[in-house]
């Protein structure tokens, strides 16, 4: 067994398209899948862009909002995801801060509809 850590101190941070937050990755190169954590601070953001893949963010602490294409904000927290299409334009905000895992490549959703 092997113990890693994914603590907002082991992430790195980013500052492209304007954003705010920190990353750290949970899968080495030659994965199918990336998988990483998310650490955004209190008034940080993942500014908008566009998905190289398909991409699951699910929110692990804290709340904010996420928007697709039609910009639109929408709130999401705990125990709720955002899935993006390859191409699909998109942002995310918090003012208090979240924590969240994003999944990125090619997968399958499990998880059911959010009401």
């Amino acid at each position: 067994m092997e113990i890693v850590r994914f603590d907002e101190a082991a992430a790195v941070p980013v500052s492209q398209f304007g954003s705010d937050f920190k990353i750290g990755p949970l899968v080495g190169p030659g994965a199918r899948i990336r998988v990483q954590v998310m650490h955004v601070a209190a008034g940080g953001n993942i500014g908008f862009h566009r998905a190289a893949s398909r991409q699951l963010l699910a929110i692990v602490a804290g709340s904010g909002w996420v928007t697709g294409d039609d910009r639109v904000r929408r709130p999401i927290g705990v125990a709720k995801a955002a899935v993006w299409q390859a191409g699909e334009g998109h942002e995310l905000g918090s003012d208090l801060g979240l924590t969240a895992i994003c999944v990125e490549g090619e997968f399958d959703v499990a998880a059911t509809d959010a009401p």
